[in-house]
C-alpha cells in the first residue's frame, strides 16, 4: 500500500506540463531543478503526456516558482490543471511540440537529400558519394543547415545537462555530432541529427498513443446536466453545480452526468465505460446509474445521489491518473540502473577514444570515432521508456475492461500472487438473499404456505421479505387478502385474513407463539444453510421458507481458474456463522475456512497468511473489509456500488461485480510482466551487440542511432500490444448480466 508523503503536514500538489518530457533524462532534469525549493517532497512524473506532479509541504514553493525553476533548466514548462493530466490544454502542448519536431526532421533531411545529391553529381554516384572523405562547399552547407535546424531541439536541453555534469541523451548527442564534424564527416553527423529527430517524433507519436487510451476512459462525463426544477421547467447546468437531491432528465443516446436512482423511466444502459460490462445493463426505477453511462432507448429521469466530484466516474478518473505516477519495482530498478550505466559507458568510450592510440600506437580518427559511436549507442531511452509504456498501456486497457489497477507495484504483485483471501458475503456471494428452499408440513400445500407468507411481507421493507416476494411472484403466487399488518421488531409479524391471524417469522418467535414447536428438526434445520422464516395461521404451522446468500454463479469457474493459474491457497474470511460459511466454502471446493470475524479479526488473519511468505491478496466489498484491504500486500475491491471506503483502501477495484475479472487480473499482470522482461532483454540486447560492432570496427554513426531509435520505435509498438490485451474470451464463466435493480436489492 502507498503511505502518504507525511503524517503530519498536508501536502499540495502542483502539476506542471513539460514540453518534451518522455523519458528519465528529462525527469532528472525536473528533479534537479526543483528539488532544493522550499518544502519539495516528491517529484512524479507521467511520460504518456509529458507532465510532472510536484509534492510540496503546505506553504512551500508555490507553482510559479517550480514552472520558473524548470523554465530556467531550459525545458518549456506551464502549469497543467491539477488532477487532470490529459485536459485539452496539456494535449494541445504536446501536439504542438510534436509537430514542430516533424516539421524541423523534415525540413532537416530535405536539406541532407539535397547535400546528398550534390555529392553523388560530384564523385560519380550515390555509393561514391558515402565514400567521399570530403564534401564539397555547397553540400557541407546544406549539411551544416541541417544540423542547425536540429539544433534547435539538442543544444539547449544538451547544455542544460553540461550545467548538471549530467550525460543525457541530448548531451551525448552533440559529443557525436560534434566528434563527426572534427573527424570531417559532415553528412554522417547531419544525418545522425535528422534521425535523432525522427526518434524523437516516433516516441512522442507511440507515447500519444498510449495517451489516448487513457483519454478514453477519464475523458467520459458530460460536461453539461439537464436539470428540472420544482415547476417541471428544464435546464442546462454544469453537472459540478447539481445539488445532490435534483431531478436529472437523460435523453436517450445522452451520457449520465451524475450518479443517481432512476426515479421515472425505464431503459437500457451501456456501462461498459463503468464496469466493463459488454451488454446493455437495463434500469428502471429505484435502479443505481453511473456517471459517464450511455442512456439507450428510453428518457430516464434520475435524482442526483452526491456531487459530481464524489461519482463513482470522478473517483475513477482521479485514481488512473494517480495511478500513472506510481512506479513499480521493474521502473524503479530501471531508472537506477540507468543513472549508472550511462555514465559507465562514458568512461568506457573515453577507454576507446584514447586507450588504443596512448598503448598501440594507432590512428586516433578511427578509435575516436569508434567512441563516437558508442556515445550515441549508449542512449538508455529505449530501456527506460519500455516499462513505463507498458505499464500505461497494461492501465489503461484494464480500466476500460472495468478493473481500476492504481499503479504499477499493484501489476507487479498481482503477476506474483499465490495466496487470495476472499470474503463471504457480496464476493463469494451476491449479497442478495434469495429463496433456496419452501418446505410445507404434512398435508399443506406449497402453494397455500407462500400465499400466507407473500401476504405477510408484502408490508415489510426487511431484505429477507423482498427475497420472499420475488420467489411467490414469480411462481405466480396470489396472496391472500389481508390487512391490520402488525410488525413486531426483530421477531416477525402478523396480520388478519378470511381463516383468521396469520403470522411469520424466526424460529424462536415461533415457539413463543407455539411451545410444542421447540426442538423439531425441521425447524432447526440443523447443517441447512440461510435463515429460516416461520409460515403460520392462528396456533397451526404451515411450514419454513429458507433463505440465504446466492452463490455468485460464476464463483465455481473463477475459482477453478485460480488453481490453474498457480494461486496455491483460497482462503474463506466472514463475518457469518460458521454453519453458513461452512456451507457455502463445502460447495465451491473451499477447505480454509474462518468464519463470525470481526475487522479486527480478519486483519489477524490476514497477517498471518502474509507471514506465510507468498504474496496475499484479499478481495472484499464491504466498509468492514477495509483494514484487511490495507493489511494484505493485494487489496482488491469488488464492484462499483460497493462501500467507498472499500474502494479508496484497495490496490485495485473490479468495478464490474464480476469474480471473473480476477482470474483475468492475474493473467493481465503476467502478461504485463513478459512483455516488460521482453524490451529489457531487446534494449539491452541491442546495446551489448552494438559495443562487439563498434569495438571491432563494423558500426557506424548513422547505423547506431537508426538502431536505438528503431529499438525505441520496437519496444514501444511492444508494449503497445497491452492496449489490445486478453479479453473477456479467457476468462471463467461470466455472472448473467443484471435485468433490473429490484434482482439488486
Amino acid at each position: 500500500m502507498n503511505a502518504p508523503i507525511s503524517a503530519t503536514v498536508p501536502a499540495v500538489s502542483h502539476t506542471i506540463a513539460v514540453a518534451g518530457l518522455d523519458c528519465p533524462d528529462e525527469a532528472a532534469v525536473v528533479r534537479d531543478a526543483v528539488k532544493d525549493l522550499p518544502g519539495v517532497q516528491d517529484v512524479g512524473f507521467d511520460y504518456t503526456d509529458g507532465t510532472a506532479c510536484v509534492r510540496c509541504a503546505a506553504g512551500g514553493a508555490t507553482m510559479e516558482a517550480l514552472v520558473q525553476a524548470i523554465s530556467s533548466a531550459g525545458l518549456a514548462a506551464r502549469p497543467a490543471t491539477a488532477g487532470a493530466e490529459t485536459t485539452d490544454d496539456v494535449e494541445v502542448g504536446l501536439r504542438r511540440n510534436r509537430r514542430v519536431t516533424v516539421i524541423l526532421a523534415m525540413s532537416a533531411a530535405g536539406l541532407v537529400a539535397g547535400g546528398g545529391i550534390i555529392d553523388a553529381v560530384r564523385a560519380g554516384g550515390i555509393a561514391a558519394a558515402f565514400r567521399v572523405e570530403t564534401s564539397s562547399w555547397m553540400a557541407q552547407t546544406l549539411y551544416g543547415l541541417a544540423i542547425g535546424l536540429c539544433s534547435i531541439r539538442l543544444l539547449p536541453r544538451a547544455w542544460s545537462a553540461l550545467r548538471a555534469l549530467r550525460a543525457d541523451m541530448y548531451l551525448l548527442m552533440v559529443i557525436a555530432v560534434a566528434g563527426a564534424l572534427a573527424l570531417g564527416d559532415w553528412l554522417e553527423g547531419a544525418t545522425v541529427c535528422v534521425l535523432f529527430l525522427i526518434s524523437l517524433a516516433l516516441e512522442a507519436w507511440s507515447s500519444g498513443r498510449a495517451r489516448a487510451a487513457i483519454a478514453a476512459v477519464m475523458g467520459l462525463a458530460p460536461t453539461q446536466a439537464r436539470v428540472r426544477d420544482d415547476q417541471g421547467q428544464e435546464r442546462l447546468t454544469d453537472p459540478a453545480s447539481v445539488a445532490v437531491g435534483s431531478l436529472v432528465v437523460v435523453n436517450p443516446g445522452e451520457r449520465m452526468p451524475l450518479d443517481g436512482i432512476v426515479t421515472d423511466g425505464a431503459s437500457h444502459l451501456d456501462e461498459s465505460a463503468i464496469t466493463g460490462e459488454s451488454l446493455p445493463v437495463s434500469r428502471q426505477v429505484g435502479d443505481p446509474v453511473y456517471a459517464g453511462t450511455v442512456n439507450g432507448e428510453a428518457l430516464l429521469v434520475v435524482q442526483s445521489t452526491g456531487r459530481a466530484a464524489d461519482s463513482t466516474l470522478a473517483r475513477m478518473t482521479r485514481l488512473v491518473a494517480e495511478s500513472r505516477q506510481r512506479r513499480g519495482h521493474a521502473e524503479r530498478w530501471i531508472d537506477a540502473f540507468s543513472a549508472r550505466y550511462t555514465p559507465a559507458v562514458v568512461l568506457v568510450a573515453i577507454a576507446i577514444a584514447v586507450g588504443p592510440p596512448l598503448l598501440a600506437g594507432v590512428p586516433w580518427d578511427i578509435w575516436i570515432y569508434r567512441a563516437l559511436v558508442l556515445l550515441v549507442i549508449a542512449c538508455p531511452c529505449a530501456l527506460v521508456i519500455a516499462t513505463p509504456v507498458t505499464t500505461v498501456a497494461a492501465l489503461a486497457r484494464a480500466a476500460r475492461m472495468g478493473v481500476l489497477i492504481k499503479g504499477g507495484e499493484h501489476l507487479e504483485t498481482a503477476a506474483r500472487l499465490r495466496a487470495i483471501a476472499l470474503d463471504k458475503t457480496g464476493t463469494l456471494t451476491t449479497g442478495r438473499p434469495v429463496v433456496v428452499a419452501v418446505e410445507p408440513l404434512a398435508g399443506v400445500a406449497s402453494e397455500r404456505l407462500l400465499a400466507v407468507a407473500l401476504a405477510l411481507e408484502r408490508r415489510s421493507g426487511h431484505p429477507l421479505a423482498r427475497a420472499v416476494i420475488a420467489h411467490a411472484e414469480a411462481a405466480g403466487i396470489t396472496a391472500v387478502q389481508a390487512d391490520q399488518h402488525v410488525v413486531i421488531p426483530g421477531r416477525g409479524m402478523t396480520m388478519q385474513c378470511a381463516e383468521g391471524q396469520g403470522w411469520l417469522g424466526s424460529p424462536r418467535f415461533a415457539t413463543e407463539r407455539l411451545p410444542s414447536l421447540a426442538g423439531q428438526d425441521w425447524l432447526t434445520a440443523a447443517g441447512k444453510p440461510g435463515g429460516t422464516i416461520v409460515v403460520g395461521l392462528n396456533d397451526q404451522a404451515l411450514g419454513v421458507i429458507r433463505v440465504a446468500d446466492a452463490v455468485r454463479p460464476e464463483a465455481p469457474a473463477v475459482l477453478a481458474a485460480l488453481r490453474r493459474l498457480g494461486v496455491q491457497s483460497v482462503v474463506m474470511l466472514t463475518g457469518d456463522d460458521r454453519r453458513t460459511a461452512q456451507t457455502v466454502a463445502h460447495g465451491l471446493g473451499i477447505t480454509e475456512v474462518h468464519a463470525e470475524l470481526l475487522p479486527a479479526d480478519k486483519v489477524e488473519r490476514i497477517a498471518g497468511l502474509v507471514t506465510a511468505g507468498p504474496p496475499v491478496a484479499m478481495v472484499g466489498d464491504g466498509v468492514n473489509d477495509a483494514p484487511a484491504l490495507a493489511r494484505a500486500d493485494l487489496g482488491i475491491a469488488m464492484g462499483a456500488a460497493g462501500s467507498p471506503a472499500a474502494l479508496e483502501t484497495a490496490d485495485i477495484a473490479l468495478m464490474r461485480d464480476d469474480l471473473g475479472r480476477l482470474p483475468w487480473l492475474i493473467e493481465h499482470a503476467r502478461r504485463t510482466r513478459a512483455i516488460v522482461l521482453q524490451n529489457i532483454v531487446v534494449a539491452l540486447g541491442a546495446k551489448a551487440v552494438f559495443l562487439v560492432l563498434t569495438v571491432t570496427g563494423h558500426a557506424s554513426l548513422w547505423a547506431a542511432i537508426a538502431a536505438d531509435t528503431g529499438v525505441s520505435v520496437l519496444v514501444t509498438l511492444n508494449a503497445l500490444r497491452m492496449l489490445r490485451g486478453n479479453t473477456d474470451a479467457s476468462t471463467p464463466a461470466r455472472a448473467a448480466p443484471r435485468k433490473s435493480g429490484a434482482e439488486d436489492a
